[in-house]
């Protein structure tokens, strides 16, 4: 738990983490619940186990919801902040399990089709079109959400996770792994201490082998994501929902802002935000381009800094 300092909190966030294996300990993730609690917000950030193992799944919801009705007896409708993949924790918690104990849902680059992300996670494309480079980095976290669909997977299941693990670990977060490409040495190295029975499937997960992408394909095509989608859950929320997505986003591609604000009912207040403060201007290379972007970043603090003063739907910034 984060809290002000000197001060009394004056209302608390419960923050829904993505797919990493530090949970709230990622240095960027701690370094913004400290950013809330400087602001003066009791900020209580759980450690999720699938979300930890980078598996998605129902019970997930089920441990954040626990997390959030301990935050409720201390807080009476506290807020809620989801990033990334934790968007599926907010969102169902907000409306199907405890709708009338939630002040406010600030989601920040979240999904709502589950399919639709996945394929772009791994090509970059959204119904044929290109959006952005995908990370390459997170490809074995696609296999590991796949591995029941997964063909060719060898007798030594245990090694094959831990290594695709080994290799998240050494390199997420680490910008200069990107540099002359020390990723992929960084691959190899692992794959070299590798049973030789695993080495094949290790390879293809981290993009060593390009066949990968093609038995990946098979799998995402053979699994039901339906249970994963939030949508069905959200018919129930009546608190204000705060919708943030970057233009360039290369993890989750910035069309889920739309279909997440489809989902929201229409009597709960809605406001999305969508900027692309770098990639846009790059593109536009004018002032009017920035300037409309900044007014952007700023709605979305406002947003942060007190998402229950919401009255009405609309929608801020452009890509």
């Amino acid at each position: 738990m984060f809290r002000p300092k000197g001060v009394a909190p004056r209302h608390a966030y419960v923050v829904a983490p993505g797919l990493h294996f530090e949970g709230p300990a990622d240095p960027r993730l701690a370094r913004f619940c400290s950013i809330l609690a400087h602001c003066g917000f009791e900020v209580w950030a759980p450690y999720i186990p699938s979300y930890l193992a980078q598996v998605l799944d129902t019970e997930a919801v089920g441990d954040f919801s626990a997390v959030v009705e301990a935050a409720h007896r201390r807080w009476p409708k506290p807020y809620l902040f989801s990033i990334s993949f934790g968007s599926l924790l907010a969102l169902w918690c907000a409306g199907e399990h405890m709708p009338d104990r939630v002040g406010a849902v600030v989601v920040f680059g979240g999904y709502a089709d589950l399919h639709e992300t996945v394929k772009f996670c791994m090509t970059g494309t959204v119904n044929g079109e290109h959006l952005a480079h995908h990370d390459p980095l997170n490809l074995p976290v696609l296999f590991l959400n796949v591995l029941d669909e997964l063909t060719e997977m060898p007798e030594n299941r245990a090694q094959l996770v831990e290594a695709w693990r080994e290799y998240m670990r050494r390199t997420w977060g680490k910008p200069e792994v990107r540099v002359d490409l020390e990723y992929v040495r960084i691959a190899k190295s692992i794959s070299d201490g590798l049973d030789e029975a695993v080495r094949p499937m290790f390879e293809m997960g981290v993009g060593l082998d390009p066949r990968g992408l093609e038995l990946l394909q098979v799998a995402i095509e053979k699994r039901d994501w339906t249970f994963l989608d939030p949508r069905p859950h959200m018919a129930k929320i009546t608190c204000p929902v705060h919708i943030m997505h970057g233009a360039d986003d290369d993890v989750i591609p910035y069309t889920q802002l739309k279909a997440i604000e489809e989902a929201v009912p229409s009597s709960a207040p809605c406001r999305s935000y969508l900027t692309g403060m770098y990639g846009h201007t790059r593109k536009e290379g004018n002032d009017g381009g920035l300037a409309g972007e900044l007014t952007t970043m700023v709605q979305m603090l406002r947003g942060i800094a007190d998402p229950a003063t919401l009255s009405k739907r609309s929608s801020k910034g452009a890509a």
